[in-house]
């Protein structure tokens, strides 16, 4: 099966959530890219969710990507 791609959009709690139990549970390829502004929260948020990913030996590779929704030019950069 091929890798499938799944954006998540905020570095918020939820966001948080959402990415950590991705990569705690993933058993097939997938690439998770969280997008949003906050660079400390991005780079937490990667750290922590492929630590977790190796942890549970699950097939998830998160990555981030700087994004302010409010910029046009920056949507299509993700």
């Amino acid at each position: 099966m091929s890798e499938g791609t799944i954006l998540v959009l905020g570095t918020g709690q939820f966001a948080g959530r959402i990415v950590f139990d991705l990569a705690a549970t993933a058993r097939e390829r997938v690439r998770v890219v969280v997008a949003g502004r906050n660079c400390d929260r991005l780079d937490w948020l990667r750290a922590a969710s492929n630590g977790r990913a190796f942890i549970y030996g699950s097939k998830a590779c998160v990555e981030d990507c700087r994004l302010d929704m409010t910029d046009p030019d920056a949507i299509t950069a993700c």
